[in-house]
């Protein structure tokens, strides 16, 4: 579908249920989607070395079943010789004999070598030219090795030494995340959510973290303290397990979800079946308009992991109709007119031919993706005096444009219900009473100051690692799990989920009954505070622009103390029901590039451009902005993206802080939030600045979460001169 910028979790399930395929056959498709749009760059740079014909030449089609064979011989271990000849099959049959003889001698010459062979012929050498080897090595564009090795604290120079931290960062990218679950409180215990997987699966899960037990709701906050071959042919293509992917072909064996204490390259949280992205603000961007990708594409209902079906779409088809309906900022998927066959010829049946075909249109290649990381966060030494930042790369420092400049609505952004215009959906009414919310589950949050019971080591091996409400779907269908299925939990990545509990658990001076969550869709983090502020007595009104989204939102959060508004989020001032100073504690799940959850969504980084940046940013900046004037003086706002580029986080926040003297709150005031800060190495004091001390950035190859970042900000009681 890349000629048409589809989405592979979006075409994909249907496509599956279409064609009739399930089990390991829809397993074996998902594989090779997914493992092919991951390794695209490195298939591309042993392609180009397999052919005499330069692949910008080549049809996309043509291209899509070249990188298809790819991978099987290169990353699996189906038979070369079903991989060639079943590649070749739909090559003749969506194409022509002539195309079909060419991809028969590019992969017949790519059969000859073994990856690390070709990777030793076609990477760059490390210790001359270290961004183009990691580029090839790890499939990533160069602007995001770059921008991941400058965010990582990382020089040209330390990246030809090897071994860097870089290389762990862009290798995480191409890991099978794993499905989160949030056990939403007052609703259902992680402990019972955890207890209640196991009986839905039917099976004792593996270890996901023994070292700590369920963290107890807190009451308001007080004040700040001074194998064998997996050939379609023998139908050895293992079963779906956690990811929905296949098991590992290439060792014959299910892939066991990532304990990312253990792990250097953790693999973890899931894609929401409903929209992923957190506002659906049209971006002018270098490459054309495009939407506002997902800072937090790993949340809402449940139906898919990874993007990647976590069941048989002939059995859940509301899920696979749930999935149809995310918004493009997910992953594309590959089209050849029809899918591979699921049981390819034992032999090829075409001789070797020259790879001499007529010429053809050049392929349309995907846009590149914005993948950039932040710097690892100071682990625990005290905020610098400064506020301001290390100067950053050149290309940050022009995606961080000045701001001072009026700014002019993104191209084609909409404001669907300006003041005045429809009413806001509620879930209780508008006032913070909670009476109706979800029934209070006996013993599972005590009182502030409690400790939750510590379960036995066999209890908890599944809890999460970071966020106390967090609980591991180690295979299987979220929707399969009952406490999914009627609303006591949801997926939602592990850092997403910490990110909400740091906001709501923050220390608060003042009233704290109004809460604002300002990007709301689809839905996970409003959830969530939603059912934090129903055992607070707080009310919380979640902002969408998209309609659609919106209705999410209002699912997302039946039951619970919350006002959905459709509307956009920089209304404040402006709609009725968003004044100015009328809110305690207000969330910024802002649009973003996406580039913390390649994992997920492998495309992306090849539809990003760096120019996408800038277009963002200035949403971003005008979001925080809008933030920091609905929260009351002396309230709190977070400041969230899914993206770890400097222009997206420190970079932004350190320059909307110097202009409206908002102070920078340290994350560790929330145990949970700096447990997971001190899993990055310290960032001097000296050279550090006062955002980067206090914020947290999370990373997939560091907490096995996506890679989130998080800024408390507290607004001044005296307004900026």
């Amino acid at each position: 579908m890349a000629s048409r910028d589809a989405y592979a979790n979006l075409t994909l399930p249907p496509l599956l249920v279409e064609r009739g395929l399930t089990g390991r056959d829809a397993a074996f498709v998902t594989e090779l989607t997914y493992g092919t749009l991951r390794h695209r760059g490195t298939l591309d740079a042993i392609l180009a070395g397999g052919s005499s014909r330069p692949m910008e030449e080549v049809d996309l089609r043509v291209l899509q079943a070249l990188r298809l064979g790819a991978y099987q011989l290169l990353f699996t271990r189906v038979p070369d010789h079903a991989a060639v000849a079943g590649t070749v099959e739909v090559a003749r049959v969506a194409l022509t004999d002539g195309p079909a003889r060419f991809v028969n001698a590019v992969l017949r010459r790519v059969s000859e070598r073994t990856l690390d062979e070709w990777l030793t012929e076609v990477t760059p050498d490390l210790a001359t030219d270290p961004v183009a080897h990691l580029a090839v090595r790890y499939s990533h564009p160069e602007w995001v090795v770059r921008a991941f090795a400058d965010a990582l604290g990382e020089s040209v120079e330390q990246l030809a030494l090897g071994d860097s931290e870089t290389a762990r960062a862009l290798a995480a990218d191409n890991e099978r995340p794993t499905v989160d679950l949030a056990a939403r409180p007052g609703r259902i215990s992680p402990d019972d959510l955890a207890a209640e997987v196991r009986s839905d699966l039917g099976r004792t899960p593996r270890r996901a973290r023994p070292d700590t037990a369920p963290a107890a709701l807190p009451a308001a906050p007080g004040p700040v303290p001074a194998d064998g071959s997996a050939s379609p042919a023998d139908a050895s293509v293992p079963a779906p397990v956690a990811d929905g992917s296949a098991a590992d072909p290439a060792s014959g064996s299910a892939e066991a979800p990532a304990d990312s204490s253990a792990a250097p390259l953790a693999s973890d949280s899931a894609v929401a079946s409903a929209d992923g992205t957190p506002g659906g603000y049209a971006v002018a961007t270098a490459g054309g308009p495009v939407n506002a990708s997902a800072s937090d594409p790993a949340e809402g209902p449940a139906v898919s992991s990874a993007g990647e079906p976590a069941a048989d779409p002939a059995e859940h088809p509301a899920e696979a109709a749930a999935a149809a309906d995310e918004p493009a900022a997910r992953d594309a998927t590959l089209e050849q007119g029809a899918p591979p066959s699921a049981t390819p010829p034992a032999s090829d049946p075409v001789p070797a031919a020259s790879d001499a075909v007529p010429a053809a249109a050049p392929a349309a290649s995907d846009a590149v993706p914005a993948a950039a990381p932040a710097v690892p966060a100071a682990s625990a030494a005290a905020p610098a005096a400064s506020d301001g930042v290390a100067a950053p790369a050149a290309s940050d420092a022009a995606a961080a444009s000045d701001a001072s400049a009026p700014s002019d609505e993104p191209s084609g952004a909409s404001v669907p219900a300006p003041a005045g215009g429809p009413p806001a959906a509620t879930h209780g009414g508008a006032a913070p009473a909670v009476s109706g919310a979800a029934p209070a589950v006996s013993g599972a949050f005590p009182a502030a100051g409690g400790a939750a019971p510590t379960a036995d080591d066999g209890e908890n091996d599944l809890l999460g690692r970071w966020s106390p409400v967090a609980v591991k779907l180690p295979e299987g269908a979220p929707g399969d799990v009952k406490a999914i299925a009627d609303g006591r939990a949801h997926v939602q990545d592990e850092g997403s989920q910490l990110c909400a509990w740091t906001l709501a658990t923050a220390p608060l001076t003042g009233t704290d009954e109004r809460w604002l969550d300002l990007c709301a869709g689809p839905g996970g983090k409003a959830g969530l505070l939603g059912s934090i502020a129903a055992q607070r007595g707080a009310h919380l009104t979640a902002v969408e622009i998209t309609e659609h989204r919106a209705k999410l939102v209002l699912d997302a959060t039946a039951g619970l103390p919350v006002t959905v508004l459709h509307t956009d989020g920089r209304d404040v001032g402006k709609h009725p029901e968003l004044p100015e100073n009328g809110f305690d504690r207000v969330l910024v799940d802002a649009p973003c590039t996406g580039l913390g959850a390649l994992r997920r969504r492998p495309e992306a980084r090849w539809r990003r451009q760096p120019g996408d940046v800038p277009a963002l940013a200035k949403l971003q900046r005008e979001l925080l902005l809008a933030a920091l004037e609905a929260v009351r003086p002396g309230g709190l706002v977070a400041y969230v993206t899914c993206s770890p580029h400097l222009a997206e986080t420190r970079v932004l926040v350190a320059d909307v802080c110097r202009r409206t003297n908002a102070e920078p709150l340290d994350v560790r005031t929330v145990p949970e939030a700096r447990k997971a800060k001190d899993a990055n190495p310290a960032t001097a004091g000296s050279t550090a600045s006062r955002v980067s001390l206090t914020s947290l950035q999370l990373w997939p190859h560091r907490h096995g979460t996506d890679a989130m970042f998080l800024c408390l900000l507290r607004k001044p009681e005296e307004p900026a001169p």
